[in-house]
Protein backbone atom coordinates (compact mmCIF):
# COMPACT_ATOMS: atom_id res chain seq x y z
CA UNK A 1 0.00 0.00 0.00
CA UNK A 2 1.74 3.24 -1.05
CA UNK A 3 -0.68 7.09 -1.62
CA UNK A 4 0.40 10.24 -1.32
CA UNK A 5 -2.27 12.94 -0.08
CA UNK A 6 -1.99 16.36 1.89
CA UNK A 7 -1.49 16.53 5.44
CA UNK A 8 -4.44 19.04 5.43
CA UNK A 9 -6.67 15.94 3.72
CA UNK A 10 -5.74 13.37 5.84
CA UNK A 11 -6.14 15.11 8.82
CA UNK A 12 -9.76 16.02 7.74
CA UNK A 13 -10.36 12.18 7.42
CA UNK A 14 -8.82 11.45 10.17
CA UNK A 15 -11.10 13.80 12.28
CA UNK A 16 -14.14 12.40 10.89
CA UNK A 17 -13.67 9.04 11.83
CA UNK A 18 -11.94 8.74 14.73
CA UNK A 19 -14.59 9.93 16.67
CA UNK A 20 -16.42 6.74 16.47
CA UNK A 21 -13.65 4.55 17.58
CA UNK A 22 -13.79 4.13 21.47
CA UNK A 23 -12.71 2.37 24.18
CA UNK A 24 -13.47 -0.80 24.10
CA UNK A 25 -11.60 -3.43 25.82
CA UNK A 26 -13.24 -6.26 24.53
CA UNK A 27 -12.18 -6.06 21.18
CA UNK A 28 -9.77 -3.47 20.91
CA UNK A 29 -9.39 -3.73 17.14
CA UNK A 30 -12.47 -1.10 17.17
CA UNK A 31 -9.71 1.37 18.30
CA UNK A 32 -8.63 1.31 15.03
CA UNK A 33 -9.15 3.15 11.63
CA UNK A 34 -8.98 0.99 8.05
CA UNK A 35 -7.20 2.77 5.52
CA UNK A 36 -7.95 1.02 2.13
CA UNK A 37 -6.00 2.02 -0.99
CA UNK A 38 -7.32 0.85 -4.24
CA UNK A 39 -7.07 1.94 -7.94
CA UNK A 40 -8.09 5.00 -7.59
CA UNK A 41 -9.72 5.71 -4.15
CA UNK A 42 -8.26 6.23 -0.79
CA UNK A 43 -10.92 5.17 1.73
CA UNK A 44 -10.52 5.97 5.73
CA UNK A 45 -13.34 4.28 7.63
CA UNK A 46 -13.95 3.07 11.31
CA UNK A 47 -16.80 1.36 13.60
CA UNK A 48 -17.99 0.68 17.12
CA UNK A 49 -20.45 -2.06 16.13
CA UNK A 50 -23.14 0.02 16.21
CA UNK A 51 -22.03 3.04 14.01
CA UNK A 52 -19.70 3.23 11.01
CA UNK A 53 -18.37 6.12 8.98
CA UNK A 54 -16.33 6.37 6.14
CA UNK A 55 -14.47 8.86 3.64
CA UNK A 56 -12.49 9.11 0.61
CA UNK A 57 -9.20 11.11 0.81
CA UNK A 58 -7.96 12.93 -2.60
CA UNK A 59 -4.56 11.56 -3.52
CA UNK A 60 -2.66 9.91 -5.44
CA UNK A 61 -2.41 5.98 -5.17
CA UNK A 62 0.49 3.98 -6.16
CA UNK A 63 0.08 0.75 -4.68
CA UNK A 64 -3.25 -1.00 -3.59
CA UNK A 65 -3.56 -2.13 0.13
CA UNK A 66 -5.04 -2.00 3.63
CA UNK A 67 -4.25 -1.45 6.83
CA UNK A 68 -5.31 -0.57 10.40
CA UNK A 69 -3.74 1.86 12.84
CA UNK A 70 -5.20 3.10 16.21
CA UNK A 71 -6.99 6.60 15.12
CA UNK A 72 -6.31 8.84 17.61
CA UNK A 73 -2.66 7.72 18.32
CA UNK A 74 -2.23 8.15 13.64
CA UNK A 75 -4.30 11.30 14.40
CA UNK A 76 -1.96 13.20 17.07
CA UNK A 77 0.89 11.65 15.09
CA UNK A 78 0.14 13.20 11.64
CA UNK A 79 -1.02 16.09 13.27
CA UNK A 80 2.68 17.46 15.71
CA UNK A 81 4.37 16.84 12.29
CA UNK A 82 5.51 20.38 10.34
CA UNK A 83 3.25 21.14 7.34
CA UNK A 84 4.96 20.68 4.02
Amino acid sequence: MKFTCTQENILEGLNLVTPVTGKNLSLPILNNVLFVVAETDITISSTNLELAVTTHLRGKTEANGSLTANGKLLRDFIALQPNG
